[in-house]
């Protein structure tokens, strides 16, 4: 059976004067079954290269919560107890913060960890 997702590029923007970003992870969203995922990348050398001031400690943080945000934990704060849908509105509202979402976009899967992983691929994956 196909599924209807709706999916955002997590980005990071080092210095919005600049407005350049660095794709650094997807989110995915089915809303029929209220799946919600994140992949991050795990290796920021690309930030570090374009942005060496980039607090990575501090950045990594950031990407952190949105994986926690969308799993539902607890420990991702008061956002990350609300319905998928909420979560995914939440993480791709429009931000001035250093992490960032595209806008969102939409595809049909049969599975939704494989179109995560097909989407990291195509946009993160170096």
């Amino acid at each position: 059976m196909m599924l209807d997702y709706r999916y955002a590029i997590v980005r990071v923007v080092p210095r919005a004067e600049r407005d350049e970003c660095i794709n650094v992870g997807i989110i995915v969203f089915v809303p029929s079954s209220g799946y919600l995922a994140a992949r991050i990348a795990t290796n920021l050398d690309l930030v570090r290269a374009l942005a060496p001031q980039t607090d990575l400690a501090a950045l990594r943080t950031s990407l952190t919560a949105v994986e926690l945000i969308c799993a539902g934990s607890r420990v991702g704060g008061p956002a990350a107890v609300e319905s998928a849908s909420f979560r995914f509105g939440h993480l791709t509202a429009p931000r001035s913060t250093m992490v960032r979402t595209s806008g969102t976009h939409g595809g049909i899967a049969e599975d939704p960890d494989d179109a995560l992983n097909e989407l990291y691929a195509r946009y993160v994956a170096r």
